[in-house]
């Protein structure tokens, strides 16, 4: 109920009334628009980080799918199998197609790589990623996914902890890497960079000293890491500037 004027004139009144009311409707239409500004910001930020998570899912996936070739050079070393060297347990595949199971506890969960996929898997929750459909997914299963799972999807989409624990995976093929290129050395990893991109002509990646580097910012920091041909062009400015300074030296 609207507040009594203290006046005798029923005029005045009601211009009071008027008066009053007036005030209230641009107090309530300025809340208004303040409310829509605000939900309208809230949705354009969250859109934006949903494509940005999109975006760095996407380099990553580049990445883990040349370091999932890698993997398949690595067991055939002249000096043994490096995945079990490196401390994983190969579980021998089940069915004639279809290649072995690699496994190895880390970071609270499980590693687990295969031919057709790689992820980690915790006591809730997993990620996978899925090689022959190029797409990362949250696994929300007790066991491990299979062919034929994820074709169908029994996991879920890009949640917000997708993210967080694709960065478990990842560094955890970033950690691999790094002491897999110590058993082959520079050359041997670049013949295996150079017989991926002509495998996979539109495959491109980074060579293997630069992707162990963008591995390492995209761990750190998933939204803040570069692209990875921007990373590239950054990097052989870089280089060719230091050739230039110790030319004139």
């Amino acid at each position: 109920m609207w507040p009594e004027a203290k006046c005798g004139n029923r005029g005045q009144r009601t211009r009071l009334q008027r008066r009053l009311w007036d005030n209230k409707k641009r107090k309530w239409l300025a809340l208004i628009r303040v409310r829509f500004l605000v939900v309208g910001v809230d949705r354009d930020f969250s859109l934006r980080m949903a494509a940005a998570r999109r975006l760095v899912l996407r380099d990553a996936a580049a990445g883990l799918y040349a370091q999932m070739y890698y993997w398949g050079q690595d067991v055939q070393h002249a000096e043994g199998n490096l995945l079990v060297r490196y401390g994983m347990t190969r579980v021998p595949k089940e069915t004639p197609k279809g290649t072995s199971r690699y496994r190895q506890y880390w970071g609270g969960g499980w590693i687990e790589l295969h031919g057709f996929c790689a992820g980690w898997y915790g006591p809730e929750r997993g990620v996978v990623f899925d090689r022959a459909r190029d797409r990362w997914l949250n696994w929300n299963q007790e066991q491990p996914p299979e062919p034929t799972s994820l074709g169908v999807s029994s996991g879920d989409g890009l949640t917000d902890d997708l993210l967080e624990k694709a960065v478990l995976l990842m560094e955890w093929a970033r950690e691999y890497e790094t002491w897999a290129q110590g058993w082959w050395g520079a050359a041997g990893r670049r013949s295996h960079h150079r017989a991926f991109l002509k495998l996979r002509p539109r495959r491109w990646w980074l060579p293997p000293d630069l992707a162990l580097s963008w591995f390492r910012q995209w761990v750190e920091d998933p939204l803040q890491a570069p692209r990875p041909r921007k990373f590239l062009a950054a990097m052989e400015n870089h280089r060719a500037k230091n050739a230039i300074r110790l030319h004139l030296l």
